[in-house]
């Protein structure tokens, strides 16, 4: 399956590929039957993007998501992150790519519970051999409205906390694409739609690709493209046919 962006031709005059699947399909063996997870997708995602990933559950989205971020390798086909095809990268050099490439932002939070969250951060900087960059963490806690939460522990915050927490922790090291998985999911409306706007705000300052897999259609709108995804199969989607399938 071939996903073309309508905008296909200016965007890649004026944007880096971050992302791209060629020829790219999951199967699993089920007993004597096998299971297509993703059907051949051939697609790409461009810096300074939102993309939004929307289907039932079970359709194959977090397949699709782990797939994107190197956390699993698929059957067959091509994945280049960020200019890198990693199907031939060792472990120790996909996770070098993955740590230097990608922010994840999980329904769980993913975030160290015996850190505060300034300590997060400055592992971060650590990892990367890299000075803590006291500047852009605050200003980050500031767009996420989280300074007060500068010196707390995971277990110390709220579940709408934790999440905001977490996008500050992928967002901090200038990722060439943040990959959500339902990043949204705890949160009421208006912290909903406030990072929504993060994610807007940080393909258009940052340059960074956002790709997010949501079941709330209150998001769509902040998304320059919708992907809609069933029984393995993904196609590109308007907002308003999307929301129909949320």
């Amino acid at each position: 399956m071939t996903i073309k962006n309508t905008n296909d031709e200016q965007t890649s005059s004026t944007s880096t590929e971050v992302l791209a699947f060629k020829d790219v399909y999951k199967d699993y063996p089920d007993g004597d039957t096998t299971v297509h997870a993703l059907a051949p997708t051939t697609c790409t995602i461009h810096a300074g993007e939102f993309v939004a990933v929307v289907g039932p559950s079970g359709s194959g989205k977090s397949t699709l998501l782990t797939i994107m971020g190197g956390l699993q390798q698929p059957t067959g086909g091509s994945v280049s992150l960020d200019g890198k095809e990693y199907s031939r990268m060792s472990r120790k050099e996909l996770a070098q790519l993955r740590f230097s490439t990608v922010g994840f932002v999980l329904q769980s939070s993913n975030l160290v519970p015996f850190l505060t969250l300034e300590e997060q951060l400055k592992l971060h900087s650590s990892y990367a051999h890299e000075k803590y960059d006291a500047r852009r963490a605050a200003s980050l806690m500031e767009d996420l409205d989280i300074q007060k939460l500068h010196g707390k522990y995971p277990d110390e915050l709220s579940g709408g906390e934790k999440q905001r927490a977490a996008i500050c922790v992928a967002l901090y090291g200038r990722p060439a694409v943040i990959l959500a998985d339902e990043p949204t999911a705890s949160l009421d409306t208006s912290r909903a739609m406030g990072v929504a706007d993060i994610f807007a705000q940080a393909t258009r300052r940052e340059h960074t690709a956002v790709v997010m897999v949501t079941h709330d259609e209150r998001l769509l709108t902040e998304c320059d493209r919708v992907l809609t995804i069933q029984d393995g199969k993904l196609q590109e989607s308007t907002p308003e046919q999307a929301s129909q399938q949320v």
